[in-house]
């Protein structure tokens, strides 16, 4: 009894205290300091990349090499430019359905058969895109022979079982149903469905679900006997190993593998319709607008893909970037903002993603596309554009400190058709960037022809986009539907 008058006490001692007051606005000010006022110099510290050594076999396959002896162990991956989707849409997720299935029955030399296909105890990693098809998997050095050897085998003696696909199927379609819970690539496709039409460049490698379905063990074989091949393909190599020994067990294992002759695809670069609804609106419910804005970007290569890193960086990556400082600790509408250019290897896109009270949705929206043409019109003062550096590269130093950070960036480069060392050229046209440049590639491509996809509570999101084009809206699809 005593506990319940307690109680009682206690909440009508809470209903009679006074509301709090509203935030102050700016949420975190800057409390005065000298420091503040005359900032430290920024000093942006050199990067050096590792040295990638190559070879290629007579059968047309290239052998990436980087040594790191200081652990026993080494980071392995077969890449292929060809094993990928051609642009046919109900042919897509074909390319991802072989690559799992490959796991499923590998036919050994001696004629053993191994299911459910584990090195080191762990099953390769594949990886599916636009650019192709990655198999990456790690051992200890001492294994390094029978690691090669299984990879070998995986790739070029799959015994595609009606059980073994359908496993595979089994496991895309339950990787589409996570991502159709998720509505970042939702609102990616919707973008590009503005920008590009019907036929735009596919947001995920999985396909829709009634093609999956469809898919038979036939087509899965016909797939890997017309781009699975040593040419257009790598073997990359990271760890305690040298260039001589892959080569050797490389020769080994794929040397006596036939050419296939098949030219890589190489998919046109979409353009932009002539004439697009900017707004794309997928209805839902919820207390967060979520938008993604996206326009072209370059390709890889050169320095503009430096710049528009570090232009992502300004924008929205900074832990004080312009956009952050906007829509969180200025307006107080938004907790966070995102950044980046995306390359594939025939173009490139550009996404600015972020959530915010749907009332203040089109307000947000105003304010980001302002930042993006302040980046055309004024530049990026030296300072700023310094400590975009220093981020920027601190995070591809990260990377380059571990084997399978190194083994990620050279196989993308591969799939890309760029050099071995364009990653170097990159780090390069990053340390050397200057503010006018930087406006120039800004001036260049930010054009103000973007592609806006919000999704939401229709009412209150479509209030507050008077001062835009009305959007189309339609039902949120589920992730590989039609």
């Amino acid at each position: 009894m005593m506990r319940k008058l307690a109680a009682c006490a206690v909440l009508a001692a809470c209903s009679q205290r006074p509301a709090l007051p509203a935030p102050t606005l700016p949420l975190t000010p800057s409390p005065d300091a000298t420091f503040r006022a005359q900032p430290p110099p920024v000093e942006v510290t050199p990067l050096t990349p590792p040295e990638v050594r190559s070879a290629e076999l007579a059968n047309g396959m290239r052998i990436l090499v980087v040594e790191r002896p200081a652990l026993p162990l080494v980071s392995l991956a077969w890449a292929s430019q060809s094993a990928r989707d051609s642009p046919a849409l109900h042919e897509r997720g074909l390319a991802a359905l072989t690559a799992r299935a490959l796991t499923q029955g590998t036919e050994l030399t001696d004629g053993r058969v191994l299911a459910h296909l584990r090195i080191n105890g762990e099953s390769p990693a594949i990886s599916v895109g636009e650019d192709g098809t990655i198999l990456r998997v790690h051992t200890p050095a001492a294994g390094l022979s029978v690691a090669v050897e299984i990879l070998a085998a995986t790739v070029r003696r799959p015994k595609f079982t009606p059980q073994g696909i359908q496993v595979a199927r089994a496991d895309q379609l339950e990787t589409m149903l996570w991502h159709s819970l998720h509505v970042d690539r939702e609102l990616r496709a919707a973008a590009l469905l503005a920008l590009f039409g019907p036929e735009h460049p596919p947001v995920t490698p999985f396909g829709r679900h009634a093609d999956v379905l469809s898919f038979t063990q036939a087509a899965v074989s016909q797939f890997h006997a017309a781009h699975y091949g040593p040419d257009n393909s790598a073997l990359v190599a990271v760890g305690a190993v040298n260039l001589e020994q892959i080569v050797e067990l490389a020769q080994r294992d794929f040397g006596d593998w036939p050419r296939s002759e098949a030219p890589a695809p190489v998919a046109a670069r979409p353009a932009p319709l002539a004439s697009w609804r900017p707004v794309q609106g997928l209805a839902g419910g919820g207390d967060q607008a979520r938008f993604a804005v996206a326009l072209p970007c370059p390709p890889p290569g050169g320095t503009p893909e430096a710049d528009f890193d570090l232009l992502a960086m300004v924008l929205a990556n900074l832990p004080l970037s312009r956009a952050t400082r906007l829509l969180r600790h200025e307006e107080g509408i938004a907790y966070a903002i995102t950044a980046r250019c995306e390359q594939t290897g025939n173009r490139g896109m550009f996404w600015v993603e972020f959530g915010v009270e749907p009332q203040h949705g089109g307000h947000a929206l105003a304010l980001v596309l302002d930042q993006m043409q302040r980046l055309r019109t004024e530049g990026v003062p030296s300072r700023e554009l310094d400590l975009a550096k220093i981020q920027l590269l601190g995070h591809f130093g990260g990377a380059l400190s571990t084997n399978e950070g190194i083994m990620k960036i050279v196989t993308t480069g591969f799939l890309r058709r760029q050099p071995p060392d364009d990653f170097a050229r990159w780090i390069e046209n990053v340390q050397t960037a200057t503010s006018s440049r930087i406006r120039e590639t800004a001036k260049h491509y930010f054009t103000g022809r973007v592609a806006i996809a919000t999704y939401g509570p229709r009412d209150a999101i479509e209030a507050g986009l008077g001062q835009f084009q009305p959007a189309e809206w339609r039902p949120l699809p589920l992730q590989g539907d039609d």
